[in-house]
């Protein structure tokens, strides 16, 4: 968890260290001054671990806010759905705007059986613009193809589902899967004394960035070396 974890006292961060035989986790104060200037208590890596993936399924990794974050996710994809129809239909409603000047363009020289520079040339930029507008037309058809969100399920199940996998992940992934899969929730665990903040950020959330206090049962003296 090296890059997540954070010394309060010291305001530095706590990285991983040690031999194949004993591992732990140590203040970076510790690491650099020694115990003359820091009294931080090196931990033991296992426990350490083992009570912070516990916690964070206990009170992060519930089935309250992964139901909340879901929500929020089909709202916004039902958003983004209807502003790109909106985008959609301004765009082809403009093209057909200009394609009628241009036909009325060209009738009025038919007509008048005259070509003047002025009147082709307006011709000309109609049809570049065209040629502009029918390219972000496909360019958003070819995006909204590759982010289809469709969901019609049991809502109660899926959050029950992507519960399991998280915790799937948090119990039997490797180390390096862990810790990817963390950052991208977690931004930092505050370690202070007997007690542990953890700010975790929803990516996409209309509430990003909470802290959490969980120093129940955090006891560095009794995790220390």
């Amino acid at each position: 968890m090296s890059g997540l974890l954070w010394c309060v006292k010291h305001n530095c961060s706590i990285t991983g260290s040690g031999n194949k035989i004993r591992r732990y986790y140590v203040c970076e104060s510790l690491r650099r001054h020694g115990r003359k200037e820091s009294d931080c208590p090196s931990i033991k890596k296992e426990a350490l671990e083992h009570f912070i993936l516990d916690l964070l399924k206990q009170k992060i990794f519930t089935l309250e806010r992964i139901s909340d974050g879901f929500k929020y996710l089909i709202s916004t994809k039902q958003t983004e759905e209807t502003n790109t129809q909106n985008e959609l239909a301004s765009l082809k409603a403009r093209i057909a705007k200009l394609m009628k000047e241009i036909d009325g363009l060209n009738q009025g020289m038919i007509d008048s059986g005259l070509y003047p520079q002025s009147t082709m040339k307006l011709v000309a930029e109609r049809e570049i613009e065209i040629s502009e507008l029918k390219k972000q037309l496909s360019d958003i058809k070819e995006n909204k193809s590759h982010t289809v969100f469709n969901f019609s399920g049991n809502e109660e199940k899926t959050v029950r589902d992507i519960q399991q996998q998280i915790y799937g992940i948090l119990d039997n992934e490797s180390p390096d899967n862990q810790r990817g899969f963390l950052r991208y929730y977690i931004d930092k665990i505050k370690i202070s004394g007997d007690s542990m903040d953890i700010y975790f950020k929803f990516h996409d959330s209309p509430d990003n960035s909470q802290e959490l206090v969980a120093g129940v049962g955090f006891e560095p003296t009794t995790f220390g070396l």
